[in-house]
């Protein structure tokens, strides 16, 4: 099963999101902000965050940039700030992708069911499979996978481009 970390200070939107994905057969693990999020990262390994940006304490900027010295886990924003310099600024820091609030999430399960697993399973699939650890690996990705991840250039990603 893909888990997942939600990271969202909307009690609402984060129950929500939460109901879609666990329906879906995702492990969805929450936190109401930036540093309870990488507090959770430290001990757990996730196949995808999912971010928002307006949060207190460390807002979704700053923890995309520290999961990023890390790890090279996929990264969904999640936000209501839609203006093309605050997208750019989220695929400078190494987001996969970036989704404006309001949304849909009906799109995404048009095919029977969530669209986005489908490559979340791959790319866990072919960490499991590389051979070797890479200079980016966290030690909760070294231990989920022992085969280590992919070794994809820093900055790309094979889960949502798949």
């Amino acid at each position: 099963m893909a888990a997942v970390l939600l990271v969202e200070d909307e009690a609402r939107m984060r129950d929500i999101v939460r109901d879609y994905f666990t329906a879906h057969g995702l492990d969805c693990d929450l936190a109401q902000d930036g540093a309870e999020a990488l507090d959770l990262l430290r001990d757990h390994a996730y196949d995808v965050i999912v971010l928002d940006i307006f949060m207190p304490n460390l807002d979704g900027f700053q923890v995309c940039a520290s999961v990023r010295r890390e790890s090279h886990v996929p990264i969904l924003f999640l936000t209501a700030l839609g203006d093309e310099d605050a997208m750019l600024r989220g695929y400078a820091l190494g987001c996969d992708d970036y989704v404006v609030k309001p949304f849909s999430l009906r799109p995404s399960g048009s095919g029977g069911g969530p669209a986005c697993p489908r490559p979340w399973r791959r790319a866990r699939r072919a960490r499991r499979s590389a051979a070797g650890p890479s200079p980016w690996t966290s030690p909760a990705e070294a231990a989920r996978y022992p085969a280590g991840p992919s070794r994809s250039r820093p900055g790309t990603t094979t889960c949502w481009n798949a």
